[in-house]
């Protein structure tokens, strides 16, 4: 099936990728009953992980292996359960790539949508939608005060302070708050989601300053300035220009929303500001390591680095993870280089700098 799909998927994206899914769901394994939804999604997610792995690992001049799973990935990463990555994040976030809501996230969103309007029509007593918020949460709210009400709470929460997120954190915090949404539990309306995507795909980004959060109460200032543009209202940047909230949607030819009940609720109660900050920091963190890593190879390169200190056999000694990452990639990057030593040929030992280097950058990786 994976195979099918592969060659159907420059033809037809969509029928090839429910092939697979089709295929994965149905299939028998070892003559048992076909697989559930669960299962064929833990699947998919090996998958994922050994043909990343296969990619990662494959020599640079074999291009065809490397080119195989990447079109595998692509297929693998339609199909995935909700998980967004730390990749993809930074795709969004700084590369630019382009957000799309799926039809399975547009139909759960409209359902959830349908069970808010149906409790405001009958006017039902429920947190949020038909009342105060916290200390207030025993006042009823008229249906023609819901609109205000959901205005008001993000206005008087959009009180952060100090210097903005960059603006890769702040699409990253918008992205996050797309995934959150996208799973229709929130309520939200589908012209909401539609406009945070079109924030992002078109460079409207919020201005957000750093400090406000509650922790783990929730990001609830952050968030609702990550709201305010939305509503024609904060400030926002717009192809390198921080502009009023209105005028960046304007340019942008976004067209403000009015939050409709429940909305503000969905919107400002979340993590995403410390999910974005996390996510961007860990990213970097690891292309740091391997950038260490690759630094390290071209010094033993440099050095006349004796290779005998990255001998697997030392390092499985006191078996930490990283240290054993580090010297089995440093083995890898200098395979075959006419530079490196060995033990005795040039000298006995290199310095710390050089031999030292898995546990170095082992314990930074641990």
């Amino acid at each position: 099936a994976m195979v099918e799909a592969m060659k159907a998927k420059d033809k037809d994206r969509k029928d090839s990728l429910s092939m697979l899914l089709s295929a994965l769901k149905n299939a028998e394994i070892d003559k048992r009953s076909p697989l559930t939804e669960d299962e064929a999604n833990a699947v998919i997610k090996k998958e994922l992980k050994q043909t990343k792995e296969t990619m990662d690992t494959a020599p640079a001049d074999r291009t065809d292996i490397i080119e195989e799973a990447r079109k595998r990935m692509e297929v693998y990463q339609e199909f995935a359960p909700a998980d967004l990555t730390v990749d993809q994040i930074i795709a969004v976030c700084r590369e630019g790539a382009e957000v799309v809501l799926s039809d399975e996230s547009r139909e759960k969103i409209l359902a959830s949508r349908q069970v808010v309007n149906e409790l405001v029509e009958e006017r039902k007593v429920v947190y949020g939608i038909t009342t105060g918020f916290g200390k207030f949460s025993d006042v009823v709210i008229s249906q023609d005060e819901c609109k205000l009400l959901q205005k008001n709470l993000i206005i008087t929460h959009a009180v952060g302070a100090g210097d903005p997120f960059k603006e890769d954190i702040a699409r990253g915090i918008l992205l996050l708050r797309v995934n959150s949404l996208s799973n229709g539990f929130s309520g939200i309306c589908l012209e909401t989601v539609e406009t945070m995507i079109a924030m992002l795909n078109k460079g409207v980004t919020p201005f957000i300053p750093e400090k406000g959060s509650l922790g783990a109460s929730g990001d609830l200032a952050p968030l609702s300035h990550m709201v305010l543009p939305m509503i024609g209202l904060g400030m926002a940047w717009y192809k390198g220009e921080l502009l009023p909230g209105a005028e960046a949607m304007e340019r942008a030819g976004i067209p403000v929303i009015e939050l409709s009940a429940k909305e503000g609720l969905a919107l400002n109660n979340g993590t995403q500001a410390m999910t974005s900050v996390g996510a961007h920091a860990l990213h970097d963190a690891i292309t740091l390591l391997k950038t260490a890593d690759i630094a390290a190879a071209l010094s033993f390169e440099a050095q006349n680095g004796v290779v005998d200190a990255l001998d697997a056999r030392v390092h499985q000694v006191r078996p930490h993870a990283g240290q054993m990452a580090t010297a089995r990639n440093l083995l890898k990057l200098l395979e075959g280089s006419k530079n490196a030593s060995r033990q005795g040929e040039i000298r006995v030992q290199d310095a710390y700098s050089l031999r030292c280097c898995p546990q170095i950058h082992g314990a930074s990786k641990d």
